[in-house]
């Protein structure tokens, strides 16, 4: 330490905080204080200017700058010196005269002793202790004491507890802001420290504990009503009662009721009542929202809290529109829709934003209700689902408005429904575009329209004007991200065309091109269109597919990966729309996917390397499900990889978790490629099987259902009994909530909603598969597994319970009492309004035809009219389900057989014309009924032979497996009199489907050796 040192640390400082300095020479002065603080003995010179300088300031600096040396150079200092240190710090803490400036020295101590080089420090504890008992500095011995008491150990820490809780009670009914303020950090660090927890009796440690925190809040909330105090003593308390202190576990309730006591006292300014709901839900765990909803757990008892609130939240729109204040219960009303079983939060939040719109109708009322609805889709999916047409009208109702903030509110919450109820959004396309549309200027207004059209099955009704409308668009849009997102909807609206419409590529092409010319980095939404435009315009795209092959290679090559991604992802399309004509660009291409994938996918340790990388992820999923439609499409000239891709199915998840989704789409999408080539994937999917028990991430429960469901469906005849027990097994104990992972939250019984579906319908296909091999002991243990969602308020779970119970009674055979359960509760739902529900109803009487068909014959006549009502609506597009149409036309076709109805014919020729395309599971019921009515109507059914028996003959061979050898038989004849080149239009001019059905027919036709 030297004078000179000293005054030049002076100087810079003082250069530095001057105002009138320029940046270039603060920026220097800076510098120069970096390099001085590196030279042995620097922190001494700065502890002569700390205690000597009366500008306050400085010696805030001079400290800043201490500290810059705790962190980083210590090394330079002897122990000696270091202990030289510590003494001086307890010296300036008890001489300093700025309360903020010995918080600082107190946090200079505090780094000091986080310091593993740096020996013990008894003395600061002592220290501490005696700044307690100085009036002047208790509130610094109380700071010092949350920033030091961590370092103790167990023993130290129970030892001085009593003292320092007694510290922190006198503290937090005292006067003074900074005391209470500082006593409740005490309290929550020392609470944080397990130890703390004592052996004995600590009900009256508990004691102080709660009557200093009333103490606090009394002081805090009603009488001093300081704003920043509040919320900072709302964010100490909070922590308080996430502490692992379980003592104090019986008390979060009372906690809760106090916060929401502050809420309601209307005498209290609205910032402070606000203040107060923090201390039950700034903390991440809600552990006061969660104690609340547990004790009021139905409700009429929680409903004066939800009052309470959605009052409030009109409240602050009502003095500031724009504010996201009004937000501040979000995760209260998340947790109560996942708490609270049933279907009574969903229906107290529709009744109340329904009333809310109609008393007021005004901006506020429409943003609350939209905000209510948003926080509750996650944990009430299935109502959501079951009530679509219901939360759609009042959507559109309310949100038509042109009001900036209601639009932001309704396309949340449109993209929260495209996130967790996509499956029932195909319905809403129509009424949800035209919405948007009419707001397409609104800045969230086309991201969420992809969002939409991308969830939906199939695109907007009026296809022509929709895109006619967008074209427009597009001519009047100047912004790169504009046109970006207009392409991208129109790749979006296409890419789920049922039936091809060859004009559109006209139409379209020509837009790509101008934008590829306007704006050279639109080489992304380009592509993802060209793909799409193979599922709407197939002939058209094979037409001008080698142009198409030569952009997709450039951007192959190109060194940004989101382009090269895209790139590959329009492959994977072609793949499976038009691989054959891929075929004379695979010698090309392969190669060059090859090098990628060995350049981003690696299976080994090293992969947590690159995947961290959001990019990596997108490109290596990319990669794996555009090898996956190549060797499922063109199996034999992809079988020289088909080995490799195999082992990088099987070993890539292991290391690389991100990538366990990717390689379940990826399984599903190749699995009967590679039983072509003899070559099972049930063994390189039995690592992502054996972690469903231990998983907590949704989608992969999801998907890893999903992926189950098609191997069982492809490779099930070849499973032993014991590896579907082990199968049966997982399965019931996810859907019974033994699993974790499958509730919406630990402390709900219900599964998150979006699971339901898929892990019954992995249930159903295991059952189907087994066959007599389901013995009765596995029927018992279903049953007593899916029983609750018979009698669940969720009319969608009991529509999937039923199908369950159906599969099992064909499986197992008939069992009156089993058989009059599922019947008359399909017989009994057959009037509700939740149109998808009836898909599982039509599927499960379908089944139960066959298991007693007698049984419905007294309502035979009733479930004629129910199934015809459906084939009118589906076909008329008055109802666009896909899905309800094809199971509603199988169960008519199923009533006329089974029960030897004489057939409507206006519903006869609807049925004739609406071929299912491959691989519907319900191809089976109607080629049974083809098969008959052949007999029946030859002039009707005639002309429809070639696209039944194409549809057929297209699927895997697992379905055609089911329909009776003759019938087999004649739909070979009929497809032998068609041309070769005609085959392609029976199955809508999908190569792919094309490639299966003729490798089909090269098998049926060939002899067996």
């Amino acid at each position: 330490m030297t004078q000179e040192n000293v005054q030049n640390f002076y100087h810079i400082i003082q250069v530095i905080l001057r105002s009138a300095v320029n940046d270039d020479e603060r920026n220097a002065a800076t510098n120069k204080a970096m390099e001085m603080i590196q030279q042995k003995g620097a922190i001494f010179d700065l502890f002569v200017i700390i205690p000597q300088s009366p500008d306050k300031a400085i010696r805030q600096f001079a400290m800043i700058l201490v500290e810059k040396i705790e962190q980083d150079g210590l090394h330079l200092y002897s122990p000696e010196e270091i202990q030289q240190i510590k003494i001086m710090l307890i010296n300036f803490i008890q001489n300093e005269v700025d309360f903020f400036l010995r918080c600082k020295l107190c946090e200079l101590a505090s780094i000091l002793m986080e310091k593993k080089a740096v020996l013990p420090w008894p003395e600061i504890y002592e220290f501490s202790n005696q700044l307690l008992t100085n009036p002047n500095l208790f509130t610094t011995g109380l700071y010092l004491w949350h920033l030091i008491a961590g370092s103790l150990n167990s023993q130290e820490i129970a030892q001085v507890a009593p003292l320092l809780v007694q510290s922190c009670q006198t503290a937090m009914s005292s006067d003074s802001s900074e005391m209470r303020i500082n006593g409740t950090k005490l309290l929550m660090t020392l609470l944080w420290q397990n130890s703390v927890i004592t052996k004995g009796d600590c009900t009256p440690l508990i004691n102080t504990i709660i009557e200093s925190i009333l103490a606090v809040i009394k002081k805090t909330f009603y009488e001093s009503k300081d704003v920043n105090e509040a919320h900072e003593i709302a964010r100490n308390l909070s922590e308080v009662f996430s502490s692992p202190y379980q003592c104090l576990d019986h008390y979060h309730t009372n906690l809760a009721q106090v916060a929401i006591q502050i809420l309601a006292c209307e005498e209290l300014p609205l910032e402070i009542r606000l203040a107060g709901y923090e201390i039950i839900d700034i903390d991440e765990n809600m552990g006061g929202c969660i104690s609340l909803l547990e004790e009021f757990n139905t409700i009429d008892k929680i409903a004066p809290y939800l009052n309470l609130i959605i009052n409030i939240m009109g409240q602050l729109l009502r003095i500031e529109r724009d504010s996201s204040l009004f937000e501040f219960a979000a995760k209260f009303f998340s947790l109560a829709g996942a708490t609270i079983e049933g279907n009574f939060i969903f229906a107290y939040i529709m009744q109340s934003v329904t009333t809310l719109y109609q008393q007021n109708d005004d901006l506020v009322s429409r943003m609350v209700g939209l905000f209510l609805l948003t926080n509750i889709v996650e944990s009430q999916q299935e109502y959501f689902c079951e009530h679509i047409a219901y939360v759609v009208k009042y959507i559109v109702q309310v949100a038509d408005v042109n009001d900036e903030y209601v639009l932001s509110y309704a396309f949340r919450l449109l993209q929260e429904l495209v996130e967790f109820v996509p499956q029932v959004l195909t319905i809403c396309v129509d009424g949800f575009t035209v919405l948007i549309m009419r707001h397409i200027a609104h800045h969230d207004a086309l991201t969420t329209l992809f969002l939409v059209l991308n969830a939906c099955k199939r695109p907007p009704r009026e296809l022509h004007a929709f895109l006619n409308f967008l074209i427009q668009l597009l001519g009047q849009a100047n912004a790169k991200e504009q046109v970006e997102g207009i392409i991208l909807c129109m790749a979006a609206s296409i890419s789920s065309a049922y039936h091809p419409i060859e004009e559109f590529y006209n139409a379209i092409c020509p837009v790509l091109n101008s934008a590829l010319t306007m704006h050279n980095d639109l080489q992304k939404p380009v592509l993802r269109c060209f793909g799409d435009l193979s599922t709407i315009a197939p002939l058209s795209t094979q037409a001008e597919v080698e142009k198409i092959i030569e952009l997709v290679k450039t951007m192959l090559s190109m060194p940004d990966l989101s382009i090269a991604s895209e790139a590959v992802c329009t492959l994977r399309k072609f793949a499976i729309n038009i691989p054959l004509s891929l075929i004379p660009f695979l010698q090309e291409i392969v190669p060059i996917l090859i090098s990628l994938l060995q350049a981003n996918v690696k299976p080994s340790a090293d992969q947590s390397d690159i995947s961290s990388d959001d990019i990596i992820i997108v490109i290596q999923s990319e990669l794996f499900q555009c090898f996956a439609a190549l060797i499922n499409s063109l199996p034999q000239h992809m079988s020289s990889v088909a080995p490799q891709f195999y082992d990088l199915l099987q070993n890539v998840p292991k290391t690389n978790d991100k990538m366990t989704i990717p390689v379940c789409k990826s399984i599903r999408m190749c699995a009967s490629g590679y039983k072509s080539l003899g070559i099972n994937l049930f063994e390189a999917f039995k690592p992502i099987m054996n972690q469903l028990a231990n998983s907590d991430n949704k989608e992969t429960i999801i998907e890893t259902h999903k992926t189950i469901t098609k191997l069982i469906y492809i490779y099930g005849r070849n499973l032993t009994n014991e590896y579907m027990r082990s199968i049966h097994q997982q399965l019931t104990n996810g859907i019974g909530g033994t699993y974790f992972g499958y509730l919406i939250c630990e402390l709900s019984g219900s599964i998150y909603g979006r699971i339901v579906a898929p892990a019954f319908k992995c249930l159903n296909q295991l059952i189907a598969t087994s066959g007599s091999s389901f013995t009765e002991d596995l029927a018992q243990e279903t049953i007593k597994c899916i029983d609750p969602f018979l009698t669940s308020p969720s009319k969608l779970s009991c529509g999937y319970a039923i199908e369950v119970y159906a599969h099992i009674l064909l499986s197992t055979g008939l069992n009156p009492e089993l058989f009059q359960v599922a019947a008359q509760t399909a017989l009994f739902n057959l009037c509700t309004k939740t149109f998808i529900i009836h898909i599982s109803l039509c599927r499960s009487i379908r089944l139960l035809l066959s298991v007693h068909k007698d049984a419905f014959i007294p309502t035979q006549e009733s479930l004629i009219r129910y199934a015809e009502g459906f084939v009118r609506s589906t076909t008329s597009s008055q109802i666009e389900s896909e899905k309800l149409k094809r199971e509603s036309i199988a169960l008519w076709c199923a009533l006329i057989m089974q029960l030897e109805i004489a057939p409507n014919e206006e519903i006869l020729d609807l049925v004739l014309l609406s071929i299912p395309p491959p691989n519907c599971e319900v191809l089976t019921t109607i080629s049974l009924f083809i098969d008959m009515a052949m007999k029946r109507w030859p002039d009707k059914v005639t002309p429809r032979l070639p696209f039944i028996s194409a549809s057929l003959l297209a699927s895997e061979d697992t379905l055609i497996m089911t329909v009776p050898q003759p019938i087999i038989a004649v739909f070979l004849q009929v497809l032998a009199s068609v041309p070769q080149n005609e085959l392609g239009s029976l199955v809508g001019n999908n190569q792919g489907h094309l490639v299966k059905l003729m490798y089909n027919l090269q098998k049926l036709t060939t002899p067996q050796q």
